[in-house]
């Protein structure tokens, strides 16, 4: 099976919650009117698209593997292209709607310093994409961005994350001197990392950590078992 088709197989086997792909749809229109009408007036949106991408991406692989639905191209043997595959279907929503935004971002400031296109803004959508897909594969749809989501959530409720992000935001060389702790607010909350500036060595391991998401998932996928299950387990 060529890559293209296998693309394809997913893409119409088990593609994205299309009511998620639409709310990402409208997203990326809402950014290019916001952009035509006041430029830099879209940022907010690209938190949004980070948010939506977490439960997009979270497709899940083995609920569908164990009742045969990917039989066909599972016996073709080459998983790791498969599990490739798969994560591009999983993610291809949230990063369409990322680059609408961001050229309309890039349009209207007539530049390409914008935060769909710096590092910290691929960082985020690298991100929110391959551990959400990689962490949901033997799970249920959705359950990993509910997980995600629940933790931010209370870590804003308890106020952990209110003195790093104040110490973000007013001074620029705290996230260089704490690294680690930046880190842990990146993970921690990802819709506001393309709001700041990061150094290198933060920006370094928050895609350093995405990466070995992606390549654990794959391992996964190309040495997993998936027996077949009842329909109702």
């Amino acid at each position: 099976m060529t890559p293209l088709s296998a693309l394809r197989f997913f893409g119409a086997v088990s593609p994205p919650a299309r009511v998620l792909v639409a709310v990402l749809a409208i997203l990326a229109a809402g950014a290019v009117v916001l952009e035509t009408i006041d430029a830099g007036s879209s940022d907010w949106v690209l938190a949004s698209i980070a948010l939506v991408q977490i439960f997009a991406a979270a497709t899940g692989f083995h609920r569908a593997a164990s009742r045969g639905y990917y039989d066909p191209i599972l016996l073709d043997g080459r998983r790791v292209r498969l599990a490739l595959a798969h994560f591009a279907i999983s993610a291809l929503p949230g990063i369409a709607a990322w680059c609408i935004a961001g050229a309309a971002e890039a349009v209207a400031a007539r530049s390409l310093s914008v935060p769909a296109w710096r590092s910290p803004g691929w960082a985020t959508l690298f991100l929110v994409s391959a551990v959400p897909w990689a962490a949901s594969l033997r799970a249920s749809r959705f359950a990993v961005g509910v997980l995600w989501l629940l933790v931010t959530a209370s870590l804003l409720v308890s106020g952990t994350l209110f003195t790093p992000l104040a110490a973000i935001h007013s001074d620029s060389t705290w996230a260089a001197r704490h690294p680690l702790e930046a880190v842990g607010v990146g993970l921690g909350f990802p819709m506001v990392i393309p709001s700041f500036r990061w150094p290198l060595a933060v920006l370094g391991g928050l895609a350093v950590i995405s990466a070995l998401a992606l390549v654990l998932g794959v391992a996964q996928v190309a040495r997993g078992d998936f027996p077949l299950s009842e329909e109702g387990t």
